[in-house]
């Protein structure tokens, strides 16, 4: 396995810190909530039709499949679903395994975070999992120019290297996604490390050619033994 000298570690959030369908069941037991006496069916069954709808190919639709299933076609109704979804405040947590790697690197070198999305969830997401109050610096993409910040744009790679204080050049980016993670990280200058794990929505996911990470490790606590810190423990 190759061994990365950093003094500095950039993470990404959703299906690397923190599973994505965790954050998935937190919004669709919001919206469930919120349909309930609108579709006069009971939250638990709106909850469990939205997952059998998550895992079809109607996923990028789940609404509109949802009303359909009761026999509606309401365009501000799914508008506000989607706003309950993004502006709900999340039931998740780091996972014990996230939370020693975030203090394992944190109390070597400054530690960052770039995740995309609509910024109002992203943002609610982090304020859940506590990650400023654990001192990882966090860029939302979505704030930095909307969805052409997103990756595999580098300007979220770019401006958290900035708050942390580390060049490109010494900095490891931890993600998931093959389609545009890895990307980003080179178009940056840093090293990438894909973490995969079944469960994740990209596990079965390759990478096109020249997309690739530069190592892979299949467990959150695989990651600091392929780090070799070039900088002092910070006191």
């Amino acid at each position: 396995m190759t061994v990365f000298t950093v003094q500095g570690v950039v993470f990404d959030l959703d299906d690397t810190l923190m599973p994505e369908r965790e954050y998935v069941a937190s919004g669709y037991a919001a919206v469930a909530r919120r349909l309930t006496g609108e579709l006069s069916t009971p939250a638990a069954e709106l909850e469990r039709q939205l997952w059998e709808i998550f895992d079809s190919q109607d996923r990028g639709r789940a609404y509109d499949a949802l009303l359909a299933l009761h026999g509606r076609e309401d365009r501000d109704l799914i508008t506000e679903c989607v706003r309950t979804y993004r502006e709900h405040t999340p039931t998740v947590r780091l996972s014990a395994a996230a939370r020693d790697v975030l203090g394992h690197c944190l109390a070597r070198g400054p530690v960052g975070i770039v995740t995309d999305g609509p910024e109002v969830m992203q943002a609610a997401k982090a304020r859940a999992l506590g990650l400023e109050a654990m001192g990882v610096h966090v860029v939302l993409s979505d704030a930095l120019g909307g969805r052409e910040a997103w990756k595999p744009s580098p300007r979220g790679m770019l401006e958290v290297l900035q708050r942390m204080g580390v060049s490109p050049e010494v900095a490891v980016y931890v993600g998931d996604n093959p389609t545009k993670d890895f990307l980003a990280a080179r178009a940056a200058g840093m090293h990438s490390i894909r973490y995969r794990q079944r469960g994740q929505l990209h596990a079965d996911s390759e990478p096109a050619p020249g997309a690739q990470p530069d190592a892979e490790i299949s467990s959150l606590t695989d990651l600091p033994s392929v780090l070799q810190w070039a900088t002092a423990k910070r006191l």
